[in-house]
């Protein structure tokens, strides 16, 4: 388990790309997380720059997303998160 926080730029969305497999792989010291060994927590880590509420995160196409309750206003947004791995 690692935990850590990033701001990223989101769009007027209800979504945002937070981590990539490779920059978990990088993280953790492993070659094969996936949705099958790895789950990721997320949460605003700055609710006066965004007042959207992380509701979950969801794995599409190679990355983690942080889902919001609603669309996001555009501009940056700090997500802490953690990584739980139990792959091999």
């Amino acid at each position: 388990m690692i935990a850590g926080s990033k701001v990223v730029t989101a769009k007027a969305s209800t979504s945002v790309q937070v981590l990539s497999n490779s920059e978990i792989n990088n993280a953790l010291g492993v070659t094969n997380s996936s949705n099958a060994n790895t789950v990721v927590l997320m949460t605003n880590g700055d609710g006066l720059a965004q007042k959207v509420h992380v509701e979950g995160s969801t794995y599409l196409d190679g990355a983690w997303h942080a889902t919001f309750n609603q669309n996001a206003s555009s501009g940056s947004i700090r997500i802490n998160y953690v990584i739980f791995y139990f792959g091999k």
